[in-house]
This record gives C-alpha cells, sequence and structure tokens, in this order.
C-alpha cells in the first residue's frame, strides 16, 4: 500500500468500526476471540518516480473464524477506508 505507518494507524477505528481492536507497532488485531483479523505491516523502501516519492507499506490480512461473507465484507470496508483518489 502506498501509506505510512502513521496513516494506516490513524484510519484504524474507522476500519474497526464497532468491533474491538489492539493495535501496537507492525501489528493490529481488529474482532474478539473466535472472529478476528490480524493485520501485519512492514515499512517498504519508498518508491521513487523522478521527484515523486511514495511511502510503502506491505500490509498482510490473516482471517480467523470469519465465513465467506463475513470475510468479503470486511475486505469491501477495507477498501472503502483505504481507497486513495487518483487518476
Amino acid at each position: 500500500m502506498a501509506t505510512t505507518p502513521g496513516e494506516f494507524h490513524r484510519l484504524l477505528p474507522r476500519l474497526a468500526q464497532d468491533m474491538a481492536f489492539v493495535a501496537e507497532e507492525g501489528r493490529v488485531c481488529i474482532g474478539e476471540a473466535g472472529k478476528s483479523v490480524v493485520i501485519t505491516t512492514r515499512v517498504l523502501e519508498p518508491r521513487r518516480i523522478a521527484g515523486l516519492v511514495l511511502e510503502r507499506c506491505r500490509v498482510e490480512l490473516a482471517f480467523s473464524g470469519m465465513d465467506g461473507s463475513e470475510i468479503a465484507a470486511f475486505l469491501a470496508r477495507f477498501e472503502r477506508v483505504y481507497h486513495k483518489g487518483g487518476g
């Protein structure tokens, strides 16, 4: 993702909505025992295009105890929360 860890964590309350979440450096747990998502982040080298510098993070999501429709709903919300405008 073209984001910084700070920006990623700033938007977590919108992503979690009414679910509990615990954030620590490089890892976020959203949900509760039985149904949860663990998100890990790792800073990557920035992408440089001429004078433009894009900060980047590798983001991995691991689902536990969720069925296909719950995972799809979470991913749709993830896309909406972290969507950036562009052309």
